[in-house]
């Protein structure tokens, strides 16, 4: 934890035998957006102030793929990132008013993924242990204030170790500084049908300061 501490740490377990359970940390510090001018009254608030945010591909460990490889679940493993990334964007746009676009969309104009010197993959590693001068080059590429950095995995359940959780995680990193300004993890029974549950994932990250306070 940093010398600032946690500001919110959030855990939720709802029905927690066959659906799941998510936790949220929210970090002390004051967010500072680098593409708009903050206002007065936004001062102090924290990841919400990010409001253009760029979400890179999703980093799939699947450290025991192999041990339920005959499991539906854990042989989807396109299918679960791709649902990952898109939900979050649906998710953070929709439900909590951000401005998310998608480090890999090649429909992106100007700048992105043409201006970069790494794959994308290779941003997202770098990124793990916090490294301000790559945040500022993303955060330059894409126009954005800050960066997610989403992971998935496969586990047992604490409960049942011949059942498999999916435990999906992600970061929100402040372009300005490259600091963590909130994350969150979720997971889930994924033995049968393989539920992707973004939205329980962001469900206490705070909204995005509204559009009418950055024009």
């Amino acid at each position: 934890m940093t010398v600032r501490g946690a500001a919110v740490f959030v855990l939720i377990c709802a029905g927690v035998l066959v659906q799941g359970c998510a936790s949220s940390w929210q970090s002390e510090a004051a967010a500072t957006p680098v593409t708009y001018r903050l206002p007065e009254s936004r001062a102090g608030r924290g990841v919400g102030n990010l409001k253009r945010l760029v979400v890179l591909p999703v980093v799939f460990d699947g450290g025991l793929v192999a041990s339920f490889s005959k499991r539906s679940c854990a042989v989807q493993q396109d299918w679960v990132k791709e649902k990952f990334i898109t939900d979050t964007v649906s998710v953070l746009q929709k439900k909590k008013d951000y401005r998310p676009v998608r480090a890999d969309d090649p429909a992106l104009p100007g700048g992105g993924r043409a201006t970069l010197k790494l794959p994308l993959d290779e941003y997202a590693r770098r990124l793990q242990s916090g490294n301000p001068a790559v945040a500022a080059e993303l955060g330059a590429a894409y126009n954005a204030d800050g960066i997610v950095l989403l992971r998935a995995d496969y586990g047992s359940a604490i409960f049942s170790p011949l059942s498999t959780r999916l435990v999906l995680e992600a970061r929100v990193l402040e372009v300005k500084t490259g600091r963590a300004a909130w994350s969150g993890s979720y997971w889930n029974l994924a033995d049968m049908l393989c539920p992707v549950y973004v939205e329980a994932l962001f469900a206490e990250i705070e909204n995005a300061v509204p559009d009418v306070m950055i024009r």
